[in-house]
């Protein structure tokens, strides 16, 4: 079993944002698998769905982007997983927009997100990193942005890709996917 959590910060005034982006690609994965999140535990949305010929959780936390370690603990201490059955989509401001890295036991890179989830289980888990540099302003200013008109056209495109991604990663084995991406 995989659990796949996309990274983002909760309620509709973020929904939109550049820190949403992990958040955006479970919305695509539920939609494609005609998934249904459910509460868990007040901590996360998760579903059940069937990837690759595998029994995966994905999920979105209901807590903040900086403290998305808890909610993502719990849900692999429920399900008792390890951290190498973990995969985590964000954003990175490092990455040029249309850029997706995956890799594996990495440093946060200064991503908040990600070290409340290093923090809480360690840091031998999967990432995908979705690209959305150059920054034009400080981090925190445009982290929380809208996606403008011109992100916006390319958004179905990366997170097409990083599906794809996550599906051969998944069927093949995620050595298999590990590397930078353009789109």
């Amino acid at each position: 079993m995989k659990l796949i959590v996309g990274l983002g910060n909760p309620g509709k005034e973020y929904e939109k944002t550049r820190h949403n982006f992990g958040s955006l690609v479970i919305d695509r994965l539920v939609k494609k698998y005609e998934a249904h999140l459910k509460d868990f535990k007040k901590q996360a949305l998760a579903a059940k769905i069937t990837l690759g010929g595998e029994e995966t959780i994905i999920a979105k936390s209901l807590g903040f982007m900086n403290e998305s370690g808890g909610p993502v603990a719990q849900l692999m201490h429920f399900h008792k997983m390890q951290p190498n059955d973990l995969i985590v989509i964000y954003d990175d401001i490092d990455l040029l927009y249309r850029t997706i890295r995956v890799s594996k036991n990495a440093s946060s890179g200064g991503h908040k997100g990600v070290e409340s989830v290093i923090t809480s289980i360690g840091a031998d888990f999967h990432r995908i990193r979705l690209g959305i540099g150059p920054q034009t302003k400080p981090a925190e200013e445009y982290v929380l942005e809208k996606i403008n008109k011109e992100e916006k056209e390319k958004l179905s495109a990366i997170a097409n890709k990083a599906i794809e991604l996550i599906e051969e990663g998944i069927t093949k084995g995620f050595e298999a996917v590990l590397g930078t991406y353009s789109v």
